[in-house]
């Protein structure tokens, strides 16, 4: 690997113990790394520091002698220390995420938190990901857009068919083969371009609107389906059903009767209901996803150990698939235990006969674990961004006989 890959050249590790020093300098030497402060612990390299010294990196074991890791990061963040941090310990993995987001929670620049001995894997990895993670703290604070929409203009947006559907493939972790797809909403408004749901989907609860905007979606939803089976693609999609769709009994009927009018079977689509919804009107959400069910269409549990009483939602509700949430996906890479809950919820749904997703897969590595821990399906960047339906289809065309 050659140095000109990193900006790294000037590095501070801060351990208590010589021989990490004498063990990973090697290492450095081998990442174009040649300039290595050793330091016994946070007291010195907070005196260094203060000195004007100047480091690209440091690196920071915990338990230390003096002034300890933790201590020594909450002083780095009293002075507004602006250079990267590699947290790397051999202390447990719940007490490394925990300093992490500490040091974050100070506005520090923590590039990862690895567990001790520094392999040169990932620590290059770490390397890699320095210029990225300091653009985005150094970056200019972009103000949040703030959108404030009618309610009329959201009801011409759905009479229009400005709200459209986006599709994110699942593919077998086995085979990585399409397996089939989730839709997500995009406005396409005329002036502001295109418009996350984070933007309207509040807006069209709060105003009555959501169930007019549910149908649409689920029309547009029922074509899509029928022109990949028509196109030789026999997949079904995945449809994210409101919070207060649970309070309607008439969704259900609502809902069936438009598969069976565009001649779709209700079991090629999976109705995906957000865990932490569940536990707002309980009596009605087990009528309505019950009647679901019995119509015959699957009912997925989204964004799973996120939300209220997770065991609980198993046991009471009726679901056939249970969808792994983002956080603790895109985590596993670098905390062992997001890998152990990761890895214990799909035993766990496996053993209650349900099909696992995992969502927010971006990358080879988490693939590779998730074929290690007989994940079903998977979703995420690695796959492909949400695409404009028409666009999906041109994709799916492209990618149906590959192993993605």
């Amino acid at each position: 690997m050659k140095s000109t890959q990193f900006s790294v050249k000037k590095v501070m590790l801060v351990d208590d113990d010589e021989m990490v020093f004498v063990i990973t300098k090697p290492l450095f030497n081998k990442l174009g790394i040649n300039e290595v402060k050793f330091v016994e612990d946070g007291q010195q390299a907070l005196d260094l520091i203060k000195q004007q010294h100047e480091f690209d990196l440091v690196i920071l074991d915990l338990n230390m002698p003096n002034m300890d890791g933790i201590e020594f990061l909450s002083s780095l963040g009293a002075m507004n220390y602006r250079k990267p941090i590699l947290i790397n310990s051999g202390t447990d993995d719940r007490l490394l995420g925990a300093v992490k987001k500490m040091a974050v929670a100070h506005n520090l620049i923590v590039v990862d938190a690895l567990t001790k001995p520094l392999s040169i894997r990932n620590f290059s990895q770490s390397l890699t990901r320095i210029e990225e993670v300091c653009a985005s703290h150094n970056a200019p604070a972009q103000p949040r857009t703030v959108y404030e929409f009618s309610r009329e203009e959201l009801q011409n947006a759905i009479i229009q068919g400005e709200i459209q559907s986006y599709f994110q493939a699942q593919i077998s972790v086995q085979s990585r083969k399409v397996v089939g797809a989730e839709l997500l909403a995009r406005w396409h408004h005329p002036i502001h371009g295109v418009i996350s749901p984070l933007h309207f989907i509040p807006l069209a609860e709060q105003t009555g609107l959501i169930k007019p905007l549910s149908i649409a979606l689920f029309e547009q939803l029922l074509s899509y389906i029928e022109q990949w089976h028509q196109q030789g693609y026999p997949i079904g999609a995945s449809f994210n059903l409101s919070a207060l769709a649970l309070d309607d009994k008439k969704m259900p009927d609502l809902l069936g009767g438009m598969c069976k009018n565009a001649g779709i079977c209700p079991s090629t689509i999976t109705l995906e209901v957000t865990e932490s919804l569940l536990h707002k009107s309980e009596a009605n959400a087990i009528e309505v996803l019950g009647r679901f069910s019995l119509i015959g269409f699957n009912l997925s549990i989204d964004d799973f150990g996120t939300g209220y009483s997770s065991l609980e939602q198993l046991k009471m509700f009726p679901f056939e698939e249970l969808k792994i949430d983002r956080s603790f996906v895109q985590r596993m890479e670098t905390e062992q235990v997001s890998e152990t809950i990761v890895e214990s919820n799909i035993a766990l749904g496996h053993r209650l006969g349900m099909s696992i997703v995992a969502e927010g897969v971006e990358t080879e590595r988490i693939m590779e674990l998730m074929l290690n821990y007989n994940c079903d399906k998977a979703q995420g960047f690695l796959i492909n961004k949400p695409t404009e339906g028409k666009q999906f289809g041109l994709w799916l065309k492209e990618n149906w006989n590959k192993s993605l």
